[in-house]
C-alpha cells in the first residue's frame, strides 16, 4: 500500500511539471527592446537561447509566439529570410501592415551574445522594410501581416460578382398570376 501510494504521488508530480523544452532566456544582454527596430514596435518578446526560427523549433516558437498573442502555428510562415548577412534593414517582398508579427534571430556578431527575440506591431503602417538597432542579424520569419490582396484576388473576385450578375440578369421571368374568388 505504501508503495502504491509512492508511485502514484510521483505520476501526479511528473503530470503537472512544467515541459523541458520551454524557451529560455538569454541571461545578461541582449534584451528585447521596443525601440530596436524602427518603426517602433508595440510589444516584444525575447531574446531566447539558440535560432528559434529554425523548422526544428516549432514548439519553442510556439510558447515564444504565445507571449505576443499569436495562437497560429508557427509553421505556416508567410516568408522566411534565410540570410540577412548581418545587416540592420530587413527587407520583406510581403507587404506589411496592420497587425505583424517577426521573429529574428542575432548571431553572436563577435561579441558572444546570441539569441531569437520576437516581434509585434498592433497597426504598422504599410510598408516592407523593417530597420533595426541590432549588430549581427542572421535571419528573421515574417508570420502575420494583414496584407492587401493581390491583384489577381481582386479580378477574380470580380469576375464571380459579374457572373452572378449577369446569370441572375438572364434568368427567364416567371408570370404568375393571383385571382381571388
Amino acid at each position: 500500500m505504501k508503495y502504491a501510494l509512492i508511485a502514484a504521488a510521483t505520476a501526479a508530480g511528473l503530470s503537472v511539471a512544467a515541459p523541458a523544452n520551454a524557451a529560455e532566456l538569454v541571461t545578461g544582454s541582449p534584451t528585447c527592446s521596443l525601440n530596436d527596430v524602427g518603426p517602433a514596435a508595440s510589444a516584444c518578446a525575447g531574446f531566447f537561447v539558440g535560432n528559434l526560427t529554425n523548422a526544428s523549433n516549432l514548439d519553442l516558437q510556439a510558447d515564444a509566439l504565445a507571449l505576443l498573442g499569436f495562437d497560429g502555428n508557427p509553421a505556416n510562415i508567410i516568408q522566411k529570410l534565410p540570410s540577412i548577412g548581418g545587416g540592420s534593414v530587413v527587407d520583406f517582398t510581403q507587404l506589411l501592415r496592420g497587425l505583424t508579427i517577426i521573429g529574428i534571430h542575432r548571431g553572436g556578431g563577435g561579441n558572444g551574445s546570441q539569441g531569437t527575440a520576437f516581434y509585434r506591431w498592433d497597426n504598422i503602417a504599410t510598408t516592407d522594410k523593417l530597420s533595426f538597432n541590432l549588430n549581427g542579424l542572421s535571419n528573421a520569419v515574417l508570420y502575420t501581416t494583414s496584407g492587401v490582396p493581390e491583384p489577381a484576388t481582386w479580378s477574380l473576385m470580380i469576375a464571380g460578382i459579374g457572373f452572378a450578375g449577369f446569370a441572375m440578369r438572364r434568368r427567364r421571368k416567371v408570370r404568375t398570376t393571383v385571382s381571388y374568388a
